[in-house]
């Protein structure tokens, strides 16, 4: 079980970090080791569920995906490129597999494993974020903007577009923004007093990494996130004292 969990650990890092990353489109090797690693993963994943005779996991979204998934693959057969077309299609179909993956993992019961890992995840992008600000105040050279820190120069500081660990500003924030939220809700969930505020604290963090990204996406999407989870918070309690009526309330809101 332990193994089990450290190498989940290990894969959650490398697609978060890595594959997901815009080193995985600038720096060729990176490219390459992404591709080798992934494709080996969830290949020796699908063989051992084929071998217990479980197959994919069945979900809602099962048909939508499969249908996706062969227009993909007539697309890729079609290409005027079917090398390039097929090099294209393949973060995609990884994209499917993950989902179908954490969709098992949730059937299994491993969903609490599934969101700490996410929890983890979130802790070291904040950490990472935090360690190219501290780069920018103080010279330390982790980034090459970085060489001389704000301190030295004695100009007034000017607010930087963080980036580390996905390359791209905008990268980071569509990946804080949602774990925010998450972090918040389950420390709504959480029993113990020091889950709650551990996780509160987390999803203050990422808020405030976000803010250090200045991504006006991720403003975008923090509004928007934060217009759904209290639309559904006031959509409970309408539903039980209204009952079906209730189901028109989303109707009205266009």
């Amino acid at each position: 079980m332990r193994l089990q969990r450290f190498g989940l650990i290990f894969l959650a890092v490398f697609v978060a970090f890595i594959g997901a990353s815009a080193y995985y489109y600038t720096v060729f090797p990176i490219r390459i080791l992404t591709h080798i690693v992934l494709t080996i993963c969830f290949a020796a994943w699908l063989i051992r569920r084929m071998r217990r005779g479980v197959g994919l996991p069945k979900t809602a979204l099962n048909l939508p995906l499969f249908a996706l998934v062969g227009v993909w693959a007539l697309s890729i057969l079609f290409a005027q490129d079917p090398r390039m077309a097929l090099e294209s299609a393949w973060l995609p179909f990884i994209n499917v597999l993950i989902y179908f993956f954490i969709a098992a993992m949730f059937r299994s019961g491993a969903q609490r494993l599934a969101f700490e890992t996410q929890f983890m995840l979130a802790t070291l992008a904040v950490i990472m974020a935090a360690v190219q600000f501290g780069s920018f105040l103080f010279g330390w050279g982790i980034t090459p903007e970085t060489v001389v820190g704000w301190l030295e120069t004695g100009r007034p500081p000017i607010s930087p577009q963080l980036y580390l660990p996905l390359g791209v500003s905008t990268w980071l924030a569509a990946y804080v923004t949602p774990l925010a939220l998450v972090s918040f809700a389950w420390s709504l969930t959480a029993r113990r007093k020091d889950e709650r505020w551990v996780l509160r604290i987390l999803a203050a963090l990422l808020l405030l990494t976000l803010v250090g990204t200045f991504s006006r996406g991720g403003f975008l999407a923090l509004g928007v996130s934060l217009l759904i989870f209290g639309g559904l918070q006031l959509y409970a309690p309408l539903r039980k004292r209204f009952g079906a009526a209730a189901l028109l309330l989303p109707a009205g809101v266009r």
